[in-house]
């Protein structure tokens, strides 16, 4: 019995100080309709992933999200905004709008 029983003690004590590496996979493959995309790791400054990273593209939709953001961060939504001719004149053609008019106030 106390032979099993010191077998058992050593067998676990080899078990528990063994390290297990698990390495991760370095060559990923994303499926993406993107034409292009970059990760980087906001601490080390260490792109993760990209796909033509240096082909300058029109930013989409980030600038509605970064206008959206500014305006909640910095809005006063205690009183309506008054949208002014120069502010509706400025969207040009093929801009997205909601259709504001000159004058118009929002809530």
């Amino acid at each position: 019995m106390l032979k099993f029983r010191s077998s058992v003690i050593i067998l676990y004590i080899v078990f528990t100080l063994t390290s297990f590496y698990s390495y991760a996979q370095q060559n990923v493959n994303i499926a993406s309709n993107s034409a292009a995309y970059i990760l980087i790791d906001a601490n080390s400054d260490k792109v993760i992933l990209e796909k033509n990273a240096d082909t300058k593209l029109h930013p989409a939709s980030v600038s509605k999200i970064m206008t959206a953001i500014l305006a909640i961060e910095l809005g006063d939504f205690s009183k309506p905004c008054t949208a002014s001719s120069f502010a509706v004149k400025s969207i040009g053609l093929g801009g997205s709008n909601v259709g504001i008019q000159p004058g118009e106030q929002i809530y």
